[in-house]
């Protein structure tokens, strides 16, 4: 008897063993493999081989397309459990298939969704194979992984503020749950662009209510808004006018105004947040600006 083959009157392999790591099953394969003695060689079972994982990454709440393609992924006999495969936690898979350009080489198709809560790691993708001899009596599991293999990436958000920027600023951006309005994290702080750009990462995708806040406006807030790989929230042009940051434009943030009257950087008595229009000088322009949103509060102030 070749070497490495169970001996039908003394050796069983039965059952299914626990480490098999999926809970979907390949179709029925009859392929024998010991007539592809170059690879079966002496009897020998060969473990699965990942090769690659297309595309190798997704981001929280993405679903995609993705071909895991490798060598011995079939099974060999009739009726058997079958071969199994992980891309491990936080991975929900929606559907696949095994497909087969040979009984050696083969590649699962699936459609799969990355849980919104994944972990922004990096995963292996592990593929096990069940084989048998002498029907189905005898059977070896083996397992084949690629280290690495698919990336769940931290979702990139950009907010977007006034377009008519030509400074960099400094905005809070605070995060609630949509459904509960309950504070997600802490507030993020984060710079602007000079065109009113800001991005923010490692957030979890998921649909929430986004409020931002500068240090010379009242907050904004978009609602309902769907954080995904490629979301953009406008908010539009931020009303500036706010002083002294408590988000109201009111008589006090008129006072520290006028404190600040005719100064500019290096005096004294300058107020950078009572420069509304950035142009390095307290004037009418800002107080013009001020008094047009005289009596406003922010979004933030009555939410929810």
């Amino acid at each position: 008897m070749p070497f490495g083959m169970p001996n039908p009157s003394t050796e069983s392999y039965a059952g299914s063993e626990s480490f098999v790591l999926a809970n979907v099953s390949l179709e029925a394969s009859t392929f024998n493999p010991l007539q592809y003695s170059d690879d079966w060689s002496y009897g020998l079972y060969p473990h699965p081989k990942v090769e690659s994982v297309t595309p190798g990454s997704g981001y929280p709440g993405e679903t995609l397309n993705v071909v895991i393609k490798g060598k011995y992924f079939l099974k060999a006999g009739p009726d058997m459990p079958g071969s199994s495969w992980s891309l491990g936690p936080g991975i929900t898979v929606n559907s696949w298939s095994l497909k087969n350009s040979s009984p050696i080489d083969n590649e699962i198709q699936a459609c799969i969704t990355v849980d919104p809560g994944a972990a922004q790691t990096s995963r292996d993708a592990n593929v096990t194979a069940c084989f048998s001899y002498y029907n189905i009596t005898y059977r070896r599991y083996m397992s084949g992984v690629l280290d690495s293999a698919f990336t769940v990436k931290p979702l990139t958000v950009t907010l977007e503020g006034s377009q008519s920027f030509s400074y960099v600023e400094p905005f809070v951006v605070t995060i609630f749950d949509n459904a509960t309005h309950n504070q997600v994290g802490s507030p993020i702080n984060t710079l602007t662009n000079t065109t009113g750009t800001f991005v923010i990462s490692n957030l979890t995708a998921g649909t929430y209510d986004v409020g931002i806040k500068s240090t010379r406006s009242v907050s904004e807030m978009e609602f309902n808004v769907t954080l995904s790989s490629t979301a953009v929230v406008d908010f539009g042009t931020m009303r500036v006018g706010d002083c002294n940051n408590d988000d109201y434009v009111t008589i006090s943030d008129r006072t520290l105004l006028y404190g600040a009257w005719g100064t500019q950087p290096g005096d004294l008595k300058w107020r950078a947040n009572a420069d509304f229009n950035h142009d390095g000088y307290i004037t009418i322009s800002d107080r013009t600006l001020l008094y047009g949103k005289w009596g406003q509060w922010g979004d933030l102030t009555v939410y929810p």
